[in-house]
């Protein structure tokens, strides 16, 4: 518990975000004088720490607590993922020049050993199999590309129940932003946002769409729990 304090302490001098720290265990009768609050990703790195972390280093100083962003967590699939990159396997399609030719040419890998390879043409199958050194080869030009992100990944959105911010079909047809009031039973009340004069409305459950949910990082503040407080409204 002392270490991640410390460790708060110093990213707020520092203005910059520290390593996320797992909870304190809890123990009878003592809870960890701590908030923690989840603030847009757009603000977490521009207004709510300010030019160099001076705003946020004011606010907590002023009110004698400490207060520090949290760094994004990379999830053990994402470091495999990192540790998997630029590792060559048999079967992969690279490139090598052919003999004394300037030009690249497409290869499969087929064998591997150290930092030898045995690979095969596959623009040609009749010509033999050549032994290279992983030096030799390069990336697919067409790897090298950015990749679109594939058309099934999705978006999450906000789930639909009270309070949810959504897009909802209006009796023209239209659709308009609105915030849920009420659901039950497949159907959806929503409060209109474009004009706060118009009386909410019965829609169904199909004509309601969740709004993307906006990507946070938290902000995590050690203290007294009126300094907290305080400057949780304040952030």
């Amino acid at each position: 518990w002392g270490r991640q304090c410390m460790s708060a302490l110093c990213a707020m001098r520092t203005g910059s975000t520290f390593a996320f720290p797992e909870l304190p265990a809890e123990e009878a009768g003592w809870n960890p004088p701590m908030s923690m609050i989840d603030i847009p990703k757009d603000l977490a790195v521009g207004y709510v720490p300010g030019t160099g972390g001076n705003r946020l280093l004011g606010l907590a100083d002023g009110l004698g607590v400490v207060a520090a962003i949290v760094k994004e967590a990379v999830s053990e699939k994402d470091e495999k993922e990192e540790e998997k990159e630029g590792i060559i396997k048999i079967g992969d399609l690279m490139e090598a020049k052919y003999g004394n030719k300037d030009r690249w040419f497409e290869v499969e890998i087929v064998e591997i050993e150290g930092d030898k390879v045995k690979v095969k043409w596959t623009y040609d199958e009749e010509q033999p199999m050549a032994d290279l050194s992983i030096e030799e080869l390069r990336p697919k030009k067409e790897d090298e590309r950015p990749k679109k992100k594939a058309r099934t990944e999705t978006t999450k959105t906000q789930p639909i129940e009270v309070g949810a911010e959504v897009e909802a079909k209006f009796s023209n047809g239209r659709w308009f932003d609105a915030k849920i009031t009420k659901v039950s039973k497949g159907k959806v009340w929503v409060k209109w946002d474009y004009d706060p004069d118009v009386p909410e409305s019965e829609v169904a459950l199909a004509d309601v769409k969740g709004k993307p949910l906006k990507e946070t990082q938290q902000l995590r503040i050690y203290g007294e729990e009126r300094g907290r407080m305080v400057m949780e409204l304040r952030i």
